[in-house]
């Protein structure tokens, strides 16, 4: 078994599994756009993804694997009622997997998406299982990962 890496940027860090990989990235700004960190992380290859929710890697799963997009928003957004929680809504059980809460349903696939805070930046998850594997041991390695993720305190207001 391969080593665990570490992926870290923008305040954002995560532990990942052998096997798994991801990225934290912001896109470019268009002009007076805000742009705020996303974090996609899976158990398969994917090429970069344009989709903040990475409709685009979850579509290339076929059935099988984990793929994750944790998204922040605007700042001020943490006192609206929808990022009340605190916190990753953790364990992720099985029983909260539907196909219709991904953004773009699709075949083979059971989805969960969650709005939440961390030390006062706002997110949103949307997590992808193939629902022709190892769903159980899927959801343990997701997590696993989640659990080691770390956010601080941040004074980015998006330009």
């Amino acid at each position: 078994m391969g080593a665990e890496t570490i992926i870290s940027s923008y305040g954002i860090g995560l532990d990942l599994p052998p096997g798994w990989e991801g990225r934290i990235f912001r896109y470019e700004p268009e002009a007076d756009a805000l742009v705020f960190p996303i974090v996609h992380a899976g158990s398969f290859s994917f090429p970069p993804d344009e989709n903040s929710l990475g409709d685009g890697a979850i579509r290339r799963m076929h059935g099988r694997g984990a793929f994750f997009a944790l998204v922040e928003y605007e700042p001020g957004m943490a006192g609206d009622a929808g990022f009340s929680r605190v916190g990753l809504p953790l364990p992720i059980a099985e029983p909260h997997l539907r196909p219709e809460a991904l953004n773009a349903p699709s075949r083979g696939l059971l989805g969960f998406q969650s709005l939440f805070q961390l030390t006062g930046r706002p997110f949103a998850i949307q997590l992808a299982i193939g629902a022709g594997g190892d769903v159980e041991g899927d959801l343990s390695a997701v997590n696993a990962v989640l659990g080691s993720l770390t956010v601080e305190r941040s004074d980015w207001t998006g330009r």
